[in-house]
């Protein structure tokens, strides 16, 4: 019995992880604001598949405050998408918790978490 809890804890770890901590973050300093989003690419804690280009902006008053630091950059025209980590850089990519990934995911959210003002 305590493994199969041992085996839904995890899961259930694994599962927030992907949809309540942000797997990125679009900036657009055109329409000075930014979406952060999870790896189903929708709000957090949103359990569905989304687009990033059909999520809501927060306003920002200088987006080029916020660091573009990550695994993946990719930028586009006004638009810059940071991703967090890959399939192969998720704290959760083999399968258990990998603690160096969760270390360098940790790094990258701590300093946008702080400027933000928020718990991410």
């Amino acid at each position: 019995m305590e493994d199969n809890n041992s085996s839904l804890y995890a899961q259930k770890a694994v599962e927030s992880f992907y949809l309540d901590r942000p797997y990125g973050i679009r900036i657009d300093y055109s329409r000075k604001g930014f979406v952060l989003f999870n790896r189903k690419l929708n709000l957090l804690g949103m359990d569905k598949w989304n687009s990033i280009e059909e999520l809501p902006l927060e306003e920002y008053d200088n987006p080029e405050e916020i660091p573009v630091e990550g695994v993946d950059i990719q930028r586009n025209s006004s638009k810059v998408d940071v991703f967090f980590y890959t399939d192969k850089s998720s704290p959760y990519h083999n399968g258990k918790l990998d603690m160096e990934c969760l270390k360098k995911y940790n790094k990258y959210i701590y300093r946008l978490s702080v400027l933000l003002g928020r718990t991410l």
